[in-house]
């Protein structure tokens, strides 16, 4: 039987590492000290991490708990969307139009998506300064098969992203 896999990695562009940083991007195995020179390292590893929203919901939760906020009770909605409301509220991008498309529309299953991931951290900006994200990544298998074999890569700045794949 052959396996699938998907592997990455990249950089987060930034003045320093915080605790926003931490939260959104820990899962990725992010790395403050790698490469240095305002960049984080950040990982996405077959078989060792695959960041999920459920993982940024923890670490936001953990930052509002720290912050001493209140997190509403949730019922229907998702319990990231509550989060992120109580802490756009903190950052002071409650009445951000994109923020707020993102919370109401998102439903933040599966895999964290590194776009998703700038736009909140730059609302959230606790003096990290994210500027942009760049990431390469692969998908291989673990037999040399047709057309198992593909590649992209993010370049994601505030104001606009690209996106690139290769299949």
């Amino acid at each position: 039987m052959a396996n699938n896999y998907y592997e990455g990695t990249g950089v987060l562009v930034l003045d320093r590492v915080t605790p926003v940083i931490k939260a959104l991007f820990g899962a990725f195995a992010l790395d403050a000290s790698y490469p240095g020179n305002g960049q984080a390292y950040i990982a996405q590893i077959a078989e060792t991490n695959d960041p999920q929203w459920d993982d940024v919901l923890e670490g936001l939760a953990d930052l509002a708990a720290t912050l001493g906020l209140d997190l509403p009770d949730q019922q229907g909605d998702s319990p990231l969307s509550g989060v992120l409301e109580v802490l756009a509220e903190h950052f002071g991008a409650d009445q951000d139009e994109e923020l707020e498309n993102l919370i109401e529309h998102h439903q933040f299953e599966d895999g964290a998506e590194l776009e998703a991931l700038l736009l909140i951290a730059t609302c959230f900006d606790d003096g990290h300064h994210l500027s942009a994200i760049q990431f390469e990544g692969c998908w291989y298998c673990s037999k040399p098969r047709l057309f198992e074999f593909g590649g992209n890569g993010v370049s994601a700045h505030p104001a606009a992203s690209l996106l690139r794949s290769a299949p």
